[in-house]
Order: C-alpha cells, then sequence, then structure tokens
C-alpha cells in the first residue's frame, strides 16, 4: 500500500503516524519513500489511523484517515510424495 504523495517548494519535512505513533509493525516493514509510507504485506492489525504532517517554512498541513484491513489471503502448498514400490 502506497500512501499520498506530497510535494512542495521550499521542500517540506513530512512525518507519518499510526494512531498518534510512529507507525510500526509485527510482520513486514514500513518504508519511508521520499514522499511517501509504503506498507507490503498487509494484516489486519495495520488497521488504524494514519496521519500525514507536511511542513516547510510556509506552514504545517496535515492529513488523517482511516485504514481498515478486513482479511488476509492465506495461501498454502501442499506436496504430497508418493513412494514409488520396489520393483523384484
Amino acid at each position: 500500500m502506497n500512501l499520498i504523495l506530497f510535494a512542495g517548494n521550499p521542500e517540506p519535512n513530512i512525518t507519518w503516524t499510526k494512531d498518534g505513533a510512529t507507525p510500526s509493525r509485527m510482520l513486514g516493514s514500513v518504508r519511508n519513500g521520499r514522499w511517501s509510507l509504503i506498507l507490503e504485506d498487509l494484516v489486519v492489525s495495520d488497521s488504524g489511523n494514519y496521519s500525514c504532517i507536511v511542513c516547510n517554512l510556509c506552514g504545517c498541513i496535515n492529513f488523517t484517515f482511516k485504514v481498515d484491513i478486513v482479511g488476509m489471503f492465506v495461501y498454502f502448498m501442499q506436496l504430497t510424495i508418493f513412494k514409488k514400490p520396489m520393483v523384484q
């Protein structure tokens, strides 16, 4: 999931929060791109209120949005090995 992109002049400082704290995950990583927050392989615990605070010399703006992850697909691979009867 790529969250929101920003640009500005002068270049802004961008801060992301999830539920008022620095975003962190039990599974997977949180990456800050130059202008974005990147989360891959989302799970239900990634749900929450994500805020982006953008500040430069002209002032600050912020935007908060709710992310709901309602489930995930789990893929299972089954391997069945058949033992070939020995020929005598």
